[in-house]
């Protein structure tokens, strides 16, 4: 299982992740471990009819990708995943501040790398 912690440069900003792949029947989340690696951000603002104000595309790093791949075969393979997969996420929020949980997770590269 993954939980996924994005950091916004050196700020205490850190934005987790949760994903269940799962979720999806088409297998369509393990494309971006095997097929896609760019990851599109955009900033919609809503006070500006919904347009977009900012748009940056990075690659995920190679680190990153093979731990997802690893990670979602693995809940591939299990047959009540979202169910144990919520219940250890909402066990973790329940132990860890977001912060902790940043110095406990293992670096595997920047967006872009």
């Amino acid at each position: 299982m993954s939980l996924s912690l994005f950091r916004f440069g050196n700020t205490l900003l850190i934005y987790e992740a949760a994903f269940d792949p799962t979720l999806y029947a088409d297998n369509r989340a393990m494309q971006l471990a095997l097929e896609a690696n760019l990851l599109h951000m955009f900033i919609v603002d809503p006070a500006d009819g919904d347009r977009i104000k900012a748009m940056r595309i990075g690659s995920f790093p190679l680190i990153l990708r093979s731990k997802l791949l690893s990670a979602w075969t693995y809940a591939s393979e299990q047959s009540e995943f979202t169910t144990s997969y919520r219940t250890w996420v909402r066990d973790l929020w329940s132990r860890y501040t977001t912060k902790q949980l940043w110095t406990l997770s293992d670096y595997a590269g920047w967006i872009g790398d």
